[in-house]
Formats: C-alpha cells, structure tokens, sequence
C-alpha cells in the first residue's frame, strides 16, 4: 500500500535480510532490501525511505561510513545500526554520527519493533514540523551536490526569515513524486554542478521539475554561462541567474523579481530575448485552458499527475482523504473525463500542467 512505511535493510547476510523482511511485512512495513553500501545508496535515490536499518559489519564495509554517505543522500532518513554486540563505544560512535538508534540482533522483537516504530514516529514528526516552518514562508528548492551551497542558501533563508529551503537534492533524478509541493516558488539549479546537463537536456529537466513543482520558477546558481547559453536557457524557461558571490542584499532582490514575475538576467540578454520574441523566432507559450478548476482544484490535478495516491495527496495538501475525492470528482465533471489518466492527458494536451 501506499501509506505504508518504506523500509530499507541493509546487510550482507541473506538469512537476516529475509527475517527482518518477512516479520516486518506482517507489522504494515514496505520492505526493501540491499546487500551492500552501493546498492543502498542507489536504492535510497529513487525511493522515499522512511527508517533505514543498517549492519554495523557489511562485509569490507563499515556501517557507520555507509550511514554517512546514505545521510548524505537524503537527510530526513531515520538510520538505526544492527549489530550483534552492542556496547559503549558502539552507542557513543552511532550518537555521534547522527544515528537514531541501534538495534541488538540479541533483543527480543518487541524491543527492536518499538525502536523502529519510534524512529517512523519521529520521521513523521519531523516532516510535520518542516511544513509547518514553510506554511508561511516562500518554499524554495535545490538542486546541487555542494554542501556549502546548501548550507550558504539555508543561512539566505534564516536571515531573510521569509524563506524556507524545503528540500536539497544532489541530482535531477532525485526528485520523487511524494515530494510534489504546489506552493514551492523557487527551484534553484547549481549551475557548476548541472550546467551542461542543462544545457544538452534542458526541456526535459526543466519538465522534471515542474512535475514536482508545479509552480515553481528555475533559477540557475554560481554559473559561467554563455550569453547565448543564457538567452538558450531563458527561452527554455528559465528566469533568473545568480552570479558567484552575490550581496546578500542583490540576491534578495534577484529572488523577489523571479517570484513576482520577472526575470533576473544582464540587460544585454532580456534585450536580446525581447528581440527574438518581437522577430517571432521564439514560439510563444500556447494559452492554457482552464476548464474553470479553482485553484485548489488545479493542486489536485497537478499531484495527479505527479502521480500521488489520494492519501498522499491529503497530506501533502493538508486535507481529508475524503476532500481530495471531492476535488477529484469535480475535476472529473469540469473536464468531461471518467478516470485519473484521461483527465491528466486532457490536462497535458491543453497546456494545462
């Protein structure tokens, strides 16, 4: 089922993979298995792991290092070592590698189920809190594999006080339909670590991204770009590019003209984009259809096509799972459509999403 806590566990032992996995399945787990460190961290990627239990001895591998470089790849991940001696230096070594808990293969099931539901309940939480931080605050995105970056854009917010980073992510690929946010305004793209990506794919990571944040704007981060790369990305969709080293002050400006509309680029460029706009050599944007869907109803639309169940929907919009239906049905009527998929490919054909 959907709503079921994804779980992933990691160890080299067959025999312990598939105990856990069978048990934990019979107590409403999604179970996920991995038997090594690069097999998890591909896995942890693609996939919204809630609690990841982790063998203390991998084989070669140490599993202190592995938790580093999973928490590295996605941070609200609850990271519970297992090992079969548990000791002082154990406990004190997974404190300070900011593990949430460990597990004896020693104790009995009640105990370990106990540990493993209140890491689930502190994932929870904590993703509540998040949404809280940002319910009044202007959400903004990140797509960067430099630490400092993110740690530079999360100092912006706090200074500011009227931002909020939601969510950072290494690669395009990262990004998963369960974080579909329709209030997020700003996706920032690094442009020293994805800038020739963007340049040889930029239709289709551009497309990414709205898929998960529908009415966020791209803005491409500390980029040595071309003029004519510049006026290629702005066609695109792109709508602003914030130099290295920028003032505080500058960037908060740059920020807030992309967010009420416009675009942050050198003069010399947005002249040239005029231009080719006036010549008619840039195709101007189809007018949508609205089929007259409230806002609330456009969310709607939008998680389903990023293909968010009705529960994930709910939470993720703060509604009843009964509300969502509503919104559902009335989408269904205004678009003359009977199902999920023909009300997103209407949705898609008319420029819509």
């Amino acid at each position: 089922m959907n709503d079921q806590p994804h779980l992933l566990i990691v160890d080299d032992d067959e025999g312990v993979r598939t105990s856990f996995a069978l048990w934990l399945e019979t107590e409403g787990f999604h179970i996920h298995t991995a038997s090594h460190g690069d097999a998890a961290a591909a896995f942890i990627e693609r996939e919204a792991v809630v609690v990841c239990l982790v063998d203390l001895k991998l084989g070669e591998e140490d599993g202190f290092q592995v938790v580093r470089r999973l928490a590295a790849l996605n941070t609200h991940v609850k990271f519970l070592i297992i090992t079969a001696y548990p000791g002082y230096d154990t406990a004190i070594t997974a404190l300070k590698s900011g593990i949430f808990d460990y597990l004896s293969k020693a104790e009995d099931n009640e105990t370990i189920l106990g540990k493993i539901q209140a890491a689930v309940a502190a994932h929870a939480d904590e993703a509540r809190q998040r949404a809280l931080a940002g319910a009044e605050k202007t959400r903004l995105a990140l797509i960067c594999r430099r630490e400092l970056v993110a740690v530079g854009l999360r100092a912006f917010c706090q200074e500011q006080g009227a931002f909020h980073l939601t969510r950072v992510y290494h690669r395009f690929e990262q990004m998963r339909p369960q974080d579909f946010d329709p209030g997020a305004a700003l996706c920032f793209i690094c442009g020293a670590c994805h800038g020739k990506v963007l340049l040889d794919a930029g239709t289709t990571m551009l497309e990414r991204i709205k898929s998960v944040y529908p009415e966020a704007k791209p803005v491409v981060l500390d980029a040595q770009l071309s003029d004519d790369d510049q006026l290629n990305l702005l066609q695109l969709g792109v709508r602003g590019f914030i130099a290295p080293n920028m003032p505080t002050s500058v960037m908060k400006d740059a920020v807030a003209a992309v967010i009420e509309g416009g675009i942050w680029a050198p003069k010399h460029t947005t002249d040239r984009l005029l231009t080719s706009l006036l010549q008619g050599t840039v195709a101007p944007k189809p007018r949508r259809a609205s089929f007259h869907l409230t806002p609330r109803e456009l969310e709607v639309l939008q998680a389903m096509a990023a293909g968010l169940s009705n529960a994930e929907i709910a939470a993720r919009l703060f509604l009843s799972e009964k509300t969502v239906k509503t919104h559902a049905h009335k989408i269904f009527r205004k678009m003359g459509v009977d199902s999920r998929v023909q009300a997103v490919v209407k949705a898609g054909e008319a420029f819509l999403l």
